[in-house]
């Protein structure tokens, strides 16, 4: 169950970075992208079902176990009373991805302000460097309060951070709770 579990991960990460290299839109991170990703690892007689559902993840499923198949693993065979495992671990994969999202989001936007706005490189002057962290603080810091700036950057990254016809709110604030009230967009944002 752990290799499932695991392997299951990878494969989440897959039809994602797809999406990402390709520019098309991310999948919807319900319970029917997790319980397709499981039998997809498991090759149960829904994965075969996923193909007319969902295509794109059907592609990546396939992808997927060539890779597993280069890499020498072991394909998982569909083991008795796994519907009930599996949506067990469905579940738990929901819940995990939350806390994922929620727990790390302040490292992450840390990292694309740092990527789209920052200065990197081991080229940079100490000055530099120095301005480029105090640039990114300030950022960040703007996108978790509500007090007016005139930082264009920082009024980019609030734009990004709320939905198309709404206002910069704490609402949008992206607080572990207001992440937990509003879901996944606040990462889909962020990418």
């Amino acid at each position: 169950m752990k290799q499932i579990h695991l392997e299951t991960w990878h494969l989440v990460n897959l039809p994602t970075l797809r999406c990402l290299e390709n520019d098309l839109p991310l999948p919807d991170y319900g319970k029917t992208f997790f319980d397709h990703c499981c039998a997809g690892v498991a090759s149960t007689s829904q994965s075969y079902a996923i193909a007319t559902k969902n295509p794109s993840l059907s592609d990546s499923i396939q992808i997927y176990r060539a890779g597993r198949t280069r890499a020498g693993l072991e394909e998982v065979a569909n083991m008795t009373g796994y519907s009930e495992l599996k949506q067990a671990m469905r579940e738990q994969l929901v819940v995990n991805a939350g806390v994922m999202i929620r727990e790390h989001f302040r490292k992450r936007l840390r990292a694309y302000v740092l990527i789209k706005f920052g200065k990197m490189g081991d080229d940079l002057t100490s000055e530099e460097e120095k301005a480029s962290k105090t640039l990114v603080g300030q950022i960040v810091y703007a996108c978790y309060n509500v007090e007016k700036t005139g930082m264009l950057e920082a009024l980019q990254m609030r734009d990004v951070l709320t939905p198309d016809g709404e206002e910069w709110s704490e609402k949008w604030i992206p607080w572990t709770d207001n992440i937990k009230k509003n879901g996944m967009e606040f990462y889909i944002r962020l990418i």
